[in-house]
């Protein structure tokens, strides 16, 4: 019972407290949502022509008209590193590819009601992280994912006689996430941990876009924060023929992760050909403080059935984004963007699950359009600082995290 007991502690709880993955802005986001974003920055929320109006700001369809359609994907490539703090060998995370697709559709100004209406479809949050299976810290990490598909629909209204659009909407999300660590029940014996789950969580949208010039625009959305209820089971491998097996019993068992309420300010300016963008971000990653898990016992007395809470208790995060667009011809623009992510994770909880630090990050891009076809791509690289680790939460030394990005996007109706 007490080894039970402290394995689920030491490692399904931790490990659920580490899920969140490798992504390519501070915290477990994902900025980039469109190929036009991506290049400015990744951000948006005062651009009243950025495609992907749904996920950046839905109040621009007040300010457009007719039919949209926007589909892409992001292709992503992140890669971490540890190196011991007494020295040795540098060990890298495994190359993986992860491609998040992106949706938008509206029909804006519907029968020149002032209507719009619209519906988005992103993975904001998410991504993974694998460690080779015999590096150090297998016992901390091994390898996650985490998804969650964010549905969103909106309606968006132009106030008559004033430019100024406000929209609301609402975000229906499904999450998932599989890791996987070891258990360290003698020298060189381990028993593998498999965890895995799934939930829905639900959450609203508000926005506001508002010209007082001809030239510039300002945008502003908020995003509320979305729980997820996660329900799955933990499997295990490699304790078949130990004293251990019936301690390391497959079990369900379930969480709550809280998504955090995301404010955007943005400021778009208009100078002949050139459009220029900047924008500040505030994520209330404070939702992020602890995870408490409950599992299913079936009728065991001996079993635990709840386990204390395990603490994240994250910061709120600031993020900077700057972005420019220049239209060489009617037909092709260049594009050019920088941003700066403040990390969340305060140096008591950061572990090798995400061992994030603040990011700087640059972009380019480009655009085409032929009549009402468009296509956008765009390229980022993403620099995390180095981050140290001497909590006890993974093994001691020095993190790093860098990325590439590539997105491309096609549109109709701009």
């Amino acid at each position: 019972m007490n080894l039970r007991k402290s394995f689920y502690t030491a490692s399904f709880v931790a490990a659920l407290v580490g899920l969140p993955a490798t992504a390519m802005a501070a915290g477990f986001q994902n900025s980039s949502q469109s190929a036009t974003a991506a290049a400015m920055g990744s951000g948006a929320a005062g651009n009243p022509n950025e495609p992907n109006a749904s996920f950046y700001n839905p109040a621009s369809m007040g300010l457009s008209e007719g039919l949209k359609v926007y589909i892409g994907d992001t292709i992503l490539l992140p890669r971490s590193s540890y190196e011991p703090a007494g020295g040795g060998e540098k060990v890298s995370t495994e190359d993986r590819l992860f491609p998040p697709p992106h949706a938008h559709l509206s029909y804006d100004n519907i029968a020149d009601s002032g209507v719009s209406a619209g519906v988005g479809l992103t993975f904001a949050y998410g991504l993974g992280i694998t460690w080779p299976d015999d590096w150090v810290g297998r016992t901390s990490i091994q390898s996650q994912d985490l998804q969650t598909v964010n549905i969103n629909p909106n309606v968006a209204y132009r106030i008559p006689g004033l430019d100024l659009s406000v929209a609301a909407g609402a975000q229906i999300v499904h999450g998932s996430v599989t890791l996987k660590k070891s258990v360290a029940i003698g020298p060189d014996q381990f028993v593998d941990a498999h965890i895995g789950g799934t939930g829905f969580g639900f959450g609203g949208v508000a926005a506001v876009m508002y010209q007082p010039l001809k030239e510039l625009t300002i945008g502003l959305q908020y995003r509320s924060r979305v729980k997820l209820d996660l329900e799955g089971d933990a499997h295990f491998e490699g304790e078949e023929n130990t004293p251990f097996y019936t301690t390391f019993r497959d079990n369900p068992g379930s969480t709550e992760i809280t998504l955090p309420d995301t404010i955007a300010l943005g400021f778009g300016y208009q100078l002949d050909k050139l459009f220029l963008h900047a924008e500040v971000d505030y994520t209330m990653w404070r939702t992020y403080d602890k995870i408490v898990l409950t599992l299913d016992t079936d009728g065991d007395p001996d079993a635990l059935a709840q386990l204390p809470p395990i603490e994240g208790n994250w910061d709120d995060a600031f993020a900077f984004r700057v972005g420019a667009q220049y239209d060489v011809t009617d037909a092709f623009a260049v594009r050019l963007g920088g941003n700066y992510d403040m990390t969340p994770i305060p140096d008591e909880t950061v572990n090798p699950s995400l061992p994030g630090n603040d990011r700087i990050s640059g972009s380019v891009g480009v655009g085409y359009s032929y009549e009402s076809f468009r296509a956008d791509a765009a390229y980022s690289i993403v620099h995390a600082l180095p981050r140290e680790i001497a909590n006890g939460r993974g093994p001691s030394g020095t993190y790093s995290t860098d990325a590439n990005i590539f997105a491309l996007s096609l549109g109709y109706g701009f």
